[in-house]
């Protein structure tokens, strides 16, 4: 009997190993599904329907890990591990409801009431009925304010056309709004604590420090609900109000506040703080004053909008919820994008003497005719980037030309604001860029070109950008005044980071030919630009140095030519040697093969 019982012992370990075993092996499939499914989301792969096929790879990457352990469970009834948990229940299944209910209640409780420190305490009775005075004047201030700076972003958010005009402007009030909120938080932070002012001996004060909290708090969220709304289908428009605020410095703004209002808490706060109002001064309260009068109202308002919205609400809320799972899989993904782009840039196929074949002196001679505001294409052919960069001209940046060559271009320009030349005006409204044009690159040349590359937004040296295998310079047939804008526009880019993302749509990082394209963007009322025809790629609306090539193709000798050919580097690589080439032979560039480096 006792070797029966060995042998049973024996069985058993070698059916926790082989289980063990095979929970690795699906544990290890899991993994490369749910790689699988962040690669479909990140590169957006089969846009539109990305999101959705790569859920499906992610909720199928489980299925082997769940069905064996499923199958392993008769291992654990062996150790009774399993019919113990099973009688346990179905004895104390009341203990472990009222439990369930009990911890229910408790996080319901401390959802309401904050559990950190009151910062009432210390203060005498006067000083707090002071302080909810005073308070209460700021909230009607708040109040108008968080109201006046939503209705002002929801009206540019309802707009259906989108410039570059309507995109900066969206920026502009949702950096307002959003100080708005910051203004109305630092009230309702303070005036959540209101329950812990004396019930009977200021009591006037303890419902006036509600209605401050109550009435910001409900009319935040009334107005992120109307958002929510708004551009619920609208992809641009998030993507706008989700790139890096520049006031605080993070991205996905939107998205938490939208992914906060469907927050049970969020629920939670705004019904029972309007069941609160109600069962203790729900009347109509005049004898409190105006201010409180106001809040009141707008808390019965803003509450009024959410309850008869609801069904509004619930038709978004698995589109936020979607939206903010994609958000979070692609944040997982995307590090692993950049990765790949960085150490695809800094693969070369070909040794120093094979590679970039135009030199110094072939620079300084194309610099004698180019002006401000020129645009270079470029192509350096041994780059294992061209790969990932659709047709021929993988490069562009904007000619600038030094400060004085500047100073003398557009002369005829100022004085603007008072300022009577260029470099005046730089100095005083770009201090950074006025800086970097002051310094000389390790070669003793002056900066001149503002460009994308790996580092961010920067200013170089024409020798250093122009040192390529191809080079083309294009002329935007605008006036000086409107070229003049486009560098300044340029300008407000400087510094910013590389866009691993190469998504036209935002504007807190760049990809080398979404600088230019800013740059010539036409802002009605106020500047002319060139109209760049944009593709959609993976999701992803860009303009490639190649597009832009083909944009002079198109146009050339129409009423529509908007880029007049100036100059053509073009490298030999059987002489390795560049020369000066012609229109035709740019024309003809549209038509050479991108995997030449093989």
């Amino acid at each position: 009997m006792k070797k029966a019982a060995k042998e049973d012992i024996t069985t058993l370990a070698d059916i926790f190993t082989r289980r063990k075993k095979q929970i690795a092996i699906a544990f290890i499939v899991n993994v490369v599904l749910m790689f699988i499914a962040l690669a479909f989301i990140g590169v957006k792969i089969l846009y539109p329907y990305h999101f959705v096929i790569g859920f499906g790879f992610y909720i199928i990457s489980f299925i082997p890990l769940i069905y064996r352990i499923y199958i392993s469970r008769k291992v654990f009834e062996r150790f009774h591990t399993y019919n113990f948990a099973k009688d346990y229940y179905s004895h104390k299944k009341w203990r472990v409801f009222l439990a369930f209910f009990l911890a229910v209640l408790m996080i319901s409780f401390f959802t309401v009431r904050p559990s950190t420190e009151n910062p009432f305490r210390g203060m005498s009775n006067l000083e707090i009925e002071e302080r909810v005075d005073e308070d209460l004047k700021k909230a009607v201030i708040a109040m108008d304010y968080l109201e006046s700076s939503g209705n002002e972003l929801l009206e540019i958010l309802a707009k259906k056309q989108e410039t570059i005009g309507t995109a900066d402007e969206t920026r502009t009030r949702f950096n307002k709004f959003i100080k708005a909120v910051i203004y109305s938080e630092s009230l309702t932070d303070l005036h959540r604590y209101f329950d812990s002012i004396p019930r009977f001996k200021l009591r006037d004060s303890r419902t006036k420090s509600f209605i401050i909290s109550y009435s910001l708090y409900v009319k935040k969220y009334e107005i992120v609900q109307r958002m929510i709304t708004t551009i619920s289908e609208d992809e641009t428009k998030k993507k706008i109000l989700n790139e890096e605020n520049s006031l605080l410095k993070r991205d996905n703004i939107y998205q938490e506040m939208a992914s906060r209002y469907y927050k049970p808490k969020t629920k939670l706060r705004i019904n029972l703080g309007w069941s609160y109002m109600k069962v203790f001064f729900g009347s109509v309260r005049e004898d409190f004053g105006e201010s409180f009068l106001i809040l009141q109202t707008k808390s019965n308002e803003s509450f009024a909008y959410l309850f008869n919205n609801s069904d509004k609400a619930l038709k978004s809320y698995l589109k936020v919820s979607s939206d903010g799972l994609e958000s979070r899989m692609f944040e997982t993904w995307f590090p692993v994008q950049k990765n790949v782009a960085n150490t695809m840039g800094h693969i070369i196929l070909a040794n120093e003497d094979k590679r970039e074949f135009i030199t110094r002196d072939q620079i300084l001679k194309m610099n004698e005719v180019m002006e401000p505001g020129d645009i270079m294409l470029q192509r350096r052919i041994a780059h294992l980037s061209n790969v990932g960069i659709p047709g021929f001209w993988t490069h562009s940046a904007l000619y600038t030309g030094s400060m004085q060559q500047m100073n003398d271009y557009f002369i005829d320009e100022f004085p603007v604001e008072d300022k009577n030349n260029f470099e005046e005006y730089t100095k005083e409204n770009f201090p950074l860029v006025y800086a970097e044009y002051q310094k000389k690159d390790k070669d003793g040349e002056e900066r001149s070109t503002l460009e994308a590359i790996e580092s961010g937004v920067v200013l170089q040296s024409l020798t250093v950008s122009a040192k390529a295998d191809f080079v083309v310079v294009l002329r935007p047939k605008l006036t000086k005044s409107d070229r003049l804008k486009a560098v300044l526009r340029a300008f407000e880019n400087f510094g910013k980071p590389y866009d691993y993302n190469f998504d036209f749509d935002t504007r807190d990082a760049f990809v080398c030919s979404e600088l230019v394209y800013d740059a010539y963007l036409e802002v009605p009322g106020k500047k002319e630009g060139l109209e760049f025809e944009t593709s959609l790629v993976s999701g992803r609306k860009i303009v490639s140095p190649t597009d832009m090539a083909h944009k002079f193709s198109k146009e050339e000798n129409s009423d529509k030519q908007e880029l007049e050919f100036i100059y053509i580097l073009i490298g030999n690589e059987n002489t390795r040697r560049a020369y000066i080439g012609s229109k035709e032979d740019f024309l003809d560039s549209l038509n050479w093969g991108k995997f030449n480096f093989l």
